[in-house]
């Protein structure tokens, strides 16, 4: 009986291994495509533009995520006070610098939308010295001490293939300078 059990455990070994690696069922996953976004910084002066930084990306839509980071170091002069005990070599009175990222970094997720859209989230940072400073410094002591502007937004769209829409507006409460951001979906390849 032991004999019968041991060859019908070996005759059916295979079939029983083969059922455990056998791929799970799901459902047919959706069509995953390239999706390429350009993301406009337009900055107006009143009415008139005085600037247009275009950035495209490319990223898949199926979750997929894509980076970009674009800037410089700005150097920031300052005078030391005292003798600063990290850098004993700079005498009191001594000029040096600390400098600081400026630029645009911007972050973007796609994913299926519904009826034929893409669901889009955007993440913008940007950051600039402002080199036209028309009207006296608030504070006298500032003066040709540089300024630094940021901006951060962030939004999800729902875009179709050559669909454009305005992300977001906004104004400089120092230079009344406006910010306008669009994002145009501008293809999507299979």
């Amino acid at each position: 009986m032991k004999n019968l059990l041991l060859i019908g455990l070996l005759l059916s070994g295979p079939a029983i291994l083969g059922a455990q690696d056998a791929p799970p069922t799901t459902a047919p996953a959706a069509d995953v495509v390239s999706l390429k976004v350009r993301v406009t910084l337009s900055r107006y002066q009143g009415e008139k533009r005085v600037s247009a930084a275009p950035y495209e990306m490319t990223v898949r839509s199926d979750g997929g995520r894509a980076q970009l980071r674009m800037g410089n170091e700005v150097p920031v002069p300052f005078v030391t006070a005292g003798v600063d005990p990290k850098k004993p070599e700079l005498p009191a009175g001594s000029l040096s610098f600390n400098y600081r990222p400026v630029g645009t970094n911007i972050d973007l997720t796609a994913a299926p939308g519904t009826n034929g859209r893409y669901k889009l989230d955007v993440l913008l940072e940007d950051s600039s010295v402002v080199l036209d400073k028309t009207e006296p410094p608030p504070m006298p002591a500032l003066a040709g001490a540089p300024i630094f502007r940021s901006f951060r937004s962030t939004n999800t769209l729902l875009l179709r293939n050559g669909e454009s829409t305005e992300f977001t507006l906004a104004t400089d409460r120092i230079t009344g300078d406006t910010l306008k951001v669009d994002v145009t979906l501008l293809t999507v390849t299979k």
